[in-house]
Order: C-alpha cells, then structure tokens, then sequence
C-alpha cells in the first residue's frame, strides 16, 4: 500500500469522493506514491492503483483532469513491468490470478473511459526499472493489448477493443471520437477552409480528414479549470463565489451546479456521470459543432 500521497492513497482505496476533492483543491493527477523507508517513488501512479483494482470512478476523475499524460503513465514498481494503463487493464481482465476486481470495480467501465479519452492500442514495448533510485531502466517484451484479449477468449472485452480499433474518421463518426481527437479534426478542417474555396470543403472533409485523423489524436481543446471539471466536489459558498467569476464558463458552471443543489440532489454519489459532466456541452467550441 503506497504511503502516500494523498491522490495515491485515495486511488488505492477507491476513495472517489476525495480524489475528486484532492483534484478540485489541486493535486498533481500524476502523483506517484511512495514506498519504503526512503520514501522511493516506486507505489505506482494514482492512475495504476485505480486500474488495478477497477475504480473506474477514480479513473474518471483523474482522466476530467484532460491531462494526456495519463495515458502514457508507466507503473514503476519493483517487480511489475512500465506498461501504460490500457494494457496493464487488459493484461489484469485476463488474468485469472488477478483477484483485485472486487466489489464496486468495474473493469469494464475503467476500459470504456480510458478508450473515450484516446488511449492507444498500438503495441508497447515493455519497461523495466532496474535501479529504483537512480531511475536506470531497460526494454523488455512487447505487448498488444487486443491480442491479449484474443488469446483469452474473452468476447465481450474482443468487442470492444475491435470495435474502436476499426474506427475510421468520418463527420458521421465524429461523436464517436475521443474529444482530444475531435479538436484535432476540427484544426483539419479549418486547414480545409483556409486551402481553398467553399466548394473544396466537402471533398477535404470527405477524402481527406479521415487519413488525417485517428482515434489517437490530440487537438487543442480549451482549458477547462479545475473548479468547473470538479465543480460538484467544491462547497456551496465556493461555487457561489464563482457566479462572480470574470470566467463565463465559470459562471455558466456555477449557474447549472447550484440550480442541480436547489432541485434538492445534494450529494455527488447521486448523480449519474452524464450530469456530473453537464457544464461540458457550453465549452464545445463551434468548430467541432459546425462538423
């Protein structure tokens, strides 16, 4: 069990109430926890120990965040290898021995979230970390996630890891992309307009967008500060203050949040993620709806 900090810990436990809390107040969401009488950062990321035991809500709090990096996070950890969080969650859902998928995970959600965020599933090469203090590391074997789902027999998990392997960009698909992807396209297609006539625009859209862009891509989407991403985790008199915000998207935030508090839904673990993430659907900029 890490030994801290506090992001860590509450990771480690599900605790997804505090994570929320911890994020709202401005905790590091790459936090690694600590281990050992030296306090060596070998306990793994926050992000591993929500993977590991399945809290796909913690895993959803750390992902609103919309740092990327998450994806890539490798576990150093004496003994287990650098794997980033997809393919240690495949590798976890298809091993027998893994008894850490409990009451309240739910693996399956954890994948879903980490797909919709733009996770990659092209294979990793494994690494290792061979000395825990000076950080020294070596490669070890490749990994693909979807033939570890293969290998395991496990349809359901095969479905859905095909399922957005297959995905080639269209504007019919559009919505079906990771957010990060969707700005990437919207960039595109403002190329396709600067490039040529209004007529050039349907065939760019058409014939060109989809080489361009992948589920793996990454546009500039607006900063999004963490008082609104974790708007339901902040005190009453904080989200008021917030109505005085020079931040329209802070007061747009501020409005719907105290308008859910007045309909008499108080407590966070009430609302379902769809509403927990309502304030979202203001910040979309008109180049992804114009698609």
């Amino acid at each position: 069990m890490p030994a801290g900090p506090p992001l860590v810990v509450a990771c480690y436990h599900g605790q997804w109430l505090e994570v929320r809390r911890l994020l709202a107040a401005g905790a590091d969401p790459l936090a690694v926890g600590l281990l050992g009488p030296g306090r060596i950062p070998i306990g793994g990321p926050a992000i591993a120990w929500a993977v590991h035991f399945g809290w796909h809500n913690c895993v959803e709090a750390l992902l609103a965040t919309g740092n990327l990096q998450l994806l890539e996070q490798r576990q150093f950890k004496l003994g287990h290898p650098g794997l980033p969080p997809l393919v240690t969650l495949v590798k976890k859902m298809t091993d027998p021995g893994h008894i850490y998928f409990g009451l309240g995970s739910h693996p399956l959600e954890c994948l879903h979230l980490l797909l919709e965020a733009g996770a990659s599933l092209d294979p990793v090469d494994e690494v290792l970390r061979t000395d825990l203090r000076s950080g020294g590391q070596a490669t070890g074997p490749r990994h693909d996630a979807l033939e570890c789902a293969r290998e395991s027999g496990n349809e359901d998990l095969v479905r859905v890891l095909e399922d957005a392997a297959r995905w080639r960009y269209s504007t019919q698909r559009h919505r079906r992309f990771p957010r990060s992807a969707r700005y990437a396209a919207a960039e595109w297609l403002r190329l396709g307009y600067r490039v040529g006539s209004g007529a050039l625009v349907p065939v760019w859209a058409e014939h060109v967008l989809p080489f361009l862009v992948s589920r793996t891509s990454r546009g500039a989407a607006p900063r999004v500060s963490r008082q609104v991403a974790f708007i339901d985790a902040l005190p009453g008199a904080q989200v008021e203050a917030m109505l005085e915000s020079d931040d329209s998207a802070e007061r747009a935030a501020a409005t719907l949040e105290l308008q859910w508090r007045a309909s008499g839904h108080h407590e966070v673990v009430s609302r379902p993620r769809s509403e927990r993430t309502k304030c979202f659907g203001c910040l979309e900029g008109s180049s992804v709806r114009m698609l």
